[in-house]
């Protein structure tokens, strides 16, 4: 999968057709869910390959639709899923 950095063509080979931001998000929510415990967001982007920044936006709309729960969006944040 293409991630922060690939080059944009990289993305449509990667997954054809597919959405970008749902194909990180669905990857966030597989690694979330095989833990037990509230995972840091760069735990998180560095198992899924996203830059930390990414990880963020990405969680805090998570977090928006009480997909995720986090501790607060000051450092640690810890993360778990909801699911």
């Amino acid at each position: 999968m293409a991630r922060d950095g690939e080059a944009a063509g990289d993305v449509s080979r990667a997954r054809e057709g597919g959405v970008q931001s749902v194909e990180r998000v669905l990857d966030i929510l597989e690694f979330l869910s095989r833990s037990e415990e509230e995972l840091g967001i760069g735990e998180i982007g560095d198992a899924t390959g996203l830059a930390a920044g990414t990880a963020h936006r990405l969680l805090a709309t998570l977090s928006s639709t009480s997909t995720t729960w986090t501790s607060g969006w000051t450092s640690p944040t810890k993360v778990r899923t909801t699911l």
